[in-house]
C-alpha cells in the first residue's frame, strides 16, 4: 500500500508540474502574440496615422473576434475610436468595459467578463481578459489583450483526461503494488513457515528456493544450509550418545563387578587396592572412549578446530616410528619409513600425527612376528598420498565396508584389546582435512591404508 501511495502521489505531482508548465507556456505564447500585434499597430500609427490603424482594425475585426483578441483605441480626448471584442463579449456594454478597465502601461491586468458554458464539462465558467496598455504619440491610448477562453478550454480538456485515467492508474497501482509486494515477500513467508515447522520439532523442514536469483532467495539458501548444518550436528550428537551408551556398558559393568567382588568376599587391603586399580583402569578407558567419540563427532560435523600449517612429513613420520620402534622390535618387525626429505603437507600436525599413529598402531598390533610395516609417501599434482602397509593377516572382504564404523571390530580383531574407534577417528580426521582414506587388503596378504590429502594451492 505504501508503494501504491507513493506511485499515486508521484502521478499527482507529475500532473501538477505538467499542468503548471503547460499553462505558463500557453500564457507566455499569448503574451508574445499580443506584444507583436501592439508593435504592428504602433508602426502603422507612426507611419500612416490613426485613421490607417482604425481601418486596419476594421478589416481584421472579424478574425480577431473569432480568435479572442481584445483591442481598444482611445484618442487624446478620451473618445473611444475603435473596439474589438472577443465573441463572448459581444453583448457587454462598452461603457462597462471602459469603466472597469484601468490603464496601466506595460503591465498585464485582468477583467472578468460574462459566464458561459464550458465546452468539455458543460458547466458555467467566467471568461477573463488579460490586457496590457501602451501610450502612443499624440496622446493615443492602445489597449490590447486576449480572452482566456481557448486556453481554459484546453487546460480543462487536459484536466478531464487526467481525471479519466487517474482512477484506472490508482487501481493499477494498488493491484500492481500488491502483486509485486506479495511476490517479493513470498520468500519471507516461506522462511517463516520453515521456522515454524522447525519450532514444532521438524528439523528436516527446509525453505522452498525458487529459481529467481535475489537477496531473499540467497537468504533462503543460507538458511537451508544452516539447517543442514544443524541437522548434521544433531545427528552427530545423537550417534555419539548412542555409541557412548553402548560402549560404556562394558567398563561400567567391570567396575561394578570388581566392587561387588570385594564387598562379597571381604578380602583385605590388597584385594581392595586391586579393585581400586581395576576401577581406575576402567575409568581411564571410559575417558578415552569419551574423548575419541567427541573428536570423531567434531571432525564429522566440521566443528573440529584445525591448526593448518606446512609440515615436514618426514620429521612427523620419523617421530611416529620412534614411538613404535620398541613395540616393533619386541615382535621382530621391520618398521620402514619411505618419505622424501623435502615433502611438505598442509595439515594440523597434532591431528595428522594422531591419525597416522592409529594406523601404525594397528599395523604393529596385527602383524605377526618377523613381519614388515612400511610408511611411505608419494606426491602427485593435486594430492599427497601417505600409505601404511603391513604383512599381517589382512582384512576379509566382508569386513572392509564396515571397518571405519564406530565400535565395529572384525572377528580377528576381537582377540586384541581395543575400543573399535581407531579407524573411525582416522577417517574423521582425514575428512576434516578435506582428504580421503582408502584400504586395500586380501586375507593372508596384509593391508594397505592410504590417506590422500589435497596439496596447498
Amino acid at each position: 500500500m505504501w508503494y501504491a501511495l507513493i506511485f499515486m502521489l508521484s502521478s499527482l505531482i507529475l500532473f501538477g508540474v505538467g499542468y503548471f508548465i503547460l499553462n505558463n507556456s500557453i500564457r507566455n505564447k499569448d503574451h508574445q502574440i499580443v506584444n507583436e500585434k501592439i508593435n504592428t499597430y504602433v508602426n502603422i500609427i507612426e507611419s500612416s496615422g490613426l485613421q490607417s490603424l482604425v481601418s486596419e482594425l476594421q478589416l481584421a475585426r472579424s478574425d480577431d473576434e473569432h480568435t479572442g483578441f481584445f483591442i481598444c483605441v482611445v484618442d487624446s480626448n478620451g473618445k473611444l475610436v475603435s473596439l474589438t471584442l472577443p465573441r463572448r463579449w459581444r453583448n457587454v456594454d462598452p461603457a462597462y468595459i471602459m469603466d472597469k478597465l484601468p490603464f496601466v502601461e506595460n503591465q498585464w491586468v485582468f477583467l472578468k467578463g460574462p459566464k458561459h458554458k464550458s465546452v468539455h464539462a458543460k458547466h458555467e465558467r467566467t471568461d477573463t481578459l488579460e490586457i496590457t496598455s501602451r501610450r502612443l504619440p499624440e496622446g493615443i491610448m492602445l489597449e490590447a489583450g486576449f480572452s482566456t477562453e481557448a486556453r481554459d478550454d484546453f487546460l480543462e480538456y487536459y484536466r478531464n483526461i487526467f481525471l479519466a485515467i487517474i482512477g484506472p492508474v490508482i487501481l493499477f497501482g494498488i493491484a500492481g503494488g500488491s502483486f509485486l509486494a506479495r511476490r517479493a515477500l513470498q520468500p519471507v513467508r516461506d522462511l517463516t513457515e520453515a521456522v515454524q515447522r522447525v519450532q514444532s520439532g521438524r528439523i528436516d523442514a527446509r525453505v522452498h528456493v525458487r529459481e529467481a536469483d535475489s537477496e531473499l532467495q540467497s537468504l533462503a539458501r543460507q538458511f537451508n544450509d544452516m539447517l543442514d548444518r544443524i541437522e548434521v550436528l544433531i545427528e552427530g550428537m545423537r550417534d555419539a550418545l548412542d555409541n557412548v551408551a553402548h560402549d560404556l556398558r562394558t567398563p561400567l559393568a567391570r567396575m561394578r563387578a570388581s566392587i561387588e567382588s570385594v564387598i562379597e568376599t571381604g578380602d583385605g587391603e590388597r584385594a581392595l587396592r586391586e579393585a581400586l586399580l581395576d576401577c581406575a583402569e576402567e575409568s581411564e578407558r571410559i575417558v578415552n572412549i569419551l574423548n575419541i567419540l567427541m573428536d570423531i563427532s567434531e571432525a564429522e560435523t566440521g566443528a573440529m578446530q584445525l591448526n593448518l600449517q606446512g609440515i615436514n612429513l618426514l620429521e612427523l613420520v620419523e617421530g611416529i616410528k620412534d614411538l613404535y620402534q620398541l613395540s616393533a622390535e619386541e615382535k621382530a618387525l621391520a618398521l620402514v619409513v619411505s618419505v622424501p626429505e623435502a615433502m611438505v603437507v598442509h595439515a594440523d600436525p597434532g591431528r595428522l600425527r594422531q591419525a597416522l599413529a592409529n594406523l601404525v598402531d594397528n599395523a604393529v598390533k596385527y602383524t605377526p612376528e618377523g613381519g614388515r610395516v612400511v610408511i611411505e609417501a608419494t606426491g602427485h599434482a593435486k594430492t599427497t598420498n601417505i600409505a601404511v602397509k603391513d604383512t599381517g593377516p589382512g582384512i576379509p572382504a566382508s569386513d572392509i565396508p564396515r571397518i571405519f564404523e564406530r565400535l565395529y571390530r572384525g572377528d580377528k580383531s576381537r582377540s586384541q584389546r581395543g575400543l573399535g574407534l581407531g579407524l573411525s577417528l582416522v577417517k574423521a580426521i582425514v575428512q576434516a582435512h578435506q582428504g580421503t582414506i582408502s584400504v586395500e587388503s586380501k586375507p593372508g596378504e596384509g593391508a594397505v591404508f592410504t590417506i590422500s590429502l589435497p596439496q596447498q594451492s
